[in-house]
């Protein structure tokens, strides 16, 4: 398999979702606790040693099927993630990849 940088940023929300299911609301209308949520995967996707601040949020909205998330890492400017329930943990893993794949640091690899 081929290891560039939309497959490296797709596995690490990947994982960083997976790690996080168990916080994933059972009530896909609750703003709150999907943003908890939300939060959560990407604390596991920055990582501590950044210590870079995660802040997510909802925003208000009138009910619908999908829910906005206003996200904030570091000193970046605000980004708008609409949650979709339905979307299979893969789905969001390639929401949050094209949305904030430009903030995660790449690996450094050196051949052999």
């Amino acid at each position: 398999m081929l290891c560039d940088e939309t497959n490296y940023l797709h596995f690490i929300f990947t994982v960083a979702l997976a790690c996080c299911e168990m916080n994933r609301p059972a009530d896909e209308n609750d703003r709150v606790q999907i943003a908890k949520y939300i939060k959560a995967a990407l604390e596991v996707a920055v990582g501590n040693d950044r210590r870079e601040s995660v802040e997510v949020g909802p925003i208000a909205y009138p009910p619908a099927s999908k829910t906005p998330l206003l996200i904030k890492i570091g000193d970046t400017d605000p980004r708008l993630l609409w949650y979709h329930p339905n979307l299979s943990l893969e789905e969001l893993a390639d929401e949050l990849a094209g949305l904030l794949g430009d903030l995660i640091p790449q690996p450094v690899s050196i051949p052999a």
